[in-house]
This record gives C-alpha cells, sequence and structure tokens, in this order.
C-alpha cells in the first residue's frame, strides 16, 4: 500500500495517526504519555465511523506504559461502537510492556476468542436458570481497560 492511499494524517507532537481509505490506520512516532492524550481523539474517531478496523503500529519508534494504555483505550472505543479493530506490527518494547502488564491476550487478539466463549457459557447457564438477561463477559477485561480511562480524561 502506498503512502499516497493515506488521508487525514494527523501529526501530533511526535506521534501521528494517518487513516487510510480501506479501513486501515498507522500510527507513527511515540506512543508516550506527552502524546498520547493527542492522539486518543483520532484513533478513537477514526475506530468509531468503522474507518480503522486494522492499526498497523510498524512505524511507532518509542513507547510507555500511556502507549499501552492508549491501545486497550482504543480496544475499548471499538467494543462500545460494535467495531472491529485489531493491531498489526506490534514492536517488541509495547509486546514486552502488554506480557509484563498481563494484557498481552487482549492486545493481541488472542483474548478475543476467550471472551467469546465465556459469554456463551455465561449466557448458556443464565438461560438455564430462567433468567431473562444474561451477563457478559466483558467485565473481566473492565480492569484493564480502566487503567486507560486516565488518559481519556485528560483528552481535550
Amino acid at each position: 500500500m502506498s503512502e499516497r492511499a493515506f488521508r487525514g494524517a494527523r501529526a501530533v507532537g511526535t506521534g501521528s495517526v494517518e487513516v487510510a481509505e480501506d479501513g486501515r490506520a498507522k500510527v507513527a512516532g511515540s506512543l508516550a504519555f506527552a502524546t498520547v492524550s493527542q492522539l486518543l481523539p483520532v484513533g478513537a474517531n477514526a475506530i468509531k465511523e468503522g474507518r480503522a478496523a486494522t492499526i498497523d503500529l510498524a512505524g511507532v519508534t518509542a513507547s510507555d506504559s500511556a502507549g499501552l494504555a492508549l491501545l486497550i483505550e482504543w480496544l475499548s472505543v471499538a467494543r462500545s461502537a460494535d467495531q472491529p479493530l485489531r493491531y498489526e506490527n506490534i514492536p517488541a518494547q509495547l509486546r514486552q510492556l502488554a506480557r509484563l502488564s498481563e494484557v498481552w491476550p487482549l492486545i493481541s487478539g488472542e483474548a478475543q476468542v476467550e471472551v467469546g466463549a465465556a459469554n456463551a457459557e455465561v449466557a448458556h447457564r443464565e438461560v438455564g436458570r430462567g433468567d431473562t438477561q444474561a451477563e457478559t463477559a466483558g467485565s473481566s477485561n473492565a480492569e484493564a481497560v480502566g487503567g486507560a480511562e486516565s488518559i481519556r480524561d485528560q483528552a481535550p
């Protein structure tokens, strides 16, 4: 895919989000405390509008825990908007931080299958008891997503 295919690029500090016409986005530069509060709404809007089902992180040059929180928040936005989202080319630094933070399955997409199976099991148990409303297993990820809320509060 050529760089010309991307439109709506918005640079923020030393980080940027470029949204393509084909449902893909590229993040470049730094995903750190200094940049994430400004990158959050750019990515969130693209996700909500269905313009960023895949986010390529190959261009990320630096990251910290705020960058990891941003990725978790974007997953939360996608789930709330009922939009698909997956990450590609996750840099080693973010992979290591996600593993240490025990959110790698969430970031890598491995948790989606597990959560789907857990939702089916909970729904099956609830229906078996005759309840009209089933719980969801989404709350199992609430703790991981909750850590990202602090950057959402800082967004302009």
